[in-house]
Order: C-alpha cells, then sequence, then structure tokens
C-alpha cells in the first residue's frame, strides 16, 4: 500500500489540504505551481482580479484543450487502424 503524505497547496490565495502519494507529491506541486502561473497570465490578459472568475476562465479553458487532445487522439486512433487493415490486407494478399 503507498504511503500518503499530508501536505498542502495553495491556488489562488487559497490552501488546500491533501493527502498525496509519496510519488506524485512534486507532480502535484508542479500542477499547484502552473495553475497560478496561469491565473497570472489570465489576470494580466483579462484585467480580471475576481479569483472565482479566473478559476472559471481556466477550467474552461482546461476543459477546451482536453476537447482538443480528445479529438487528436480519436483522429491518430483512426489513422493507425486504418493503416493495420492495410497491413493485414497486403499480408493476406502475400500469405
Amino acid at each position: 500500500m503507498a504511503q500518503l503524505l499530508p501536505i498542502k497547496i495553495k491556488i489562488a490565495d487559497r490552501e488546500y489540504p491533501m493527502e498525496v502519494e509519496v510519488e506524485e507529491e512534486a507532480a502535484i506541486r508542479a500542477n499547484g505551481k502552473w495553475i497560478n502561473q496561469q491565473l497570472k497570465k489570465y489576470r494580466e490578459a483579462y484585467s480580471i482580479d475576481d479569483k472565482q472568475d479566473l478559476l472559471s476562465i481556466y477550467a474552461i479553458d482546461c476543459t477546451m484543450q482536453k476537447t482538443i487532445v480528445e479529438k487528436e487522439k480519436s483522429h491518430i486512433t483512426q489513422v493507425v487502424e486504418d493503416k493495420m487493415q492495410q497491413l493485414e490486407r497486403l499480408i493476406d494478399s502475400v500469405l
């Protein structure tokens, strides 16, 4: 069983206590830092100071990026499947 480590992550000037696996601590802290950097970027770009608004914009951006990645993954999967079918037909024609 993985050992859990109690940590606090500060996002948008609010601390969030968490228990994380030791191996995940660095990644979680890096993600917290990334989120705060993004919020700062949005605050400067849109002149918005309200933390809730900034978090909402970040949530929208994250879901849009997720949607784009899922579409790309689906396209790549389809291309790979098509190539596999072509290879199978080629192998079948040789045999």
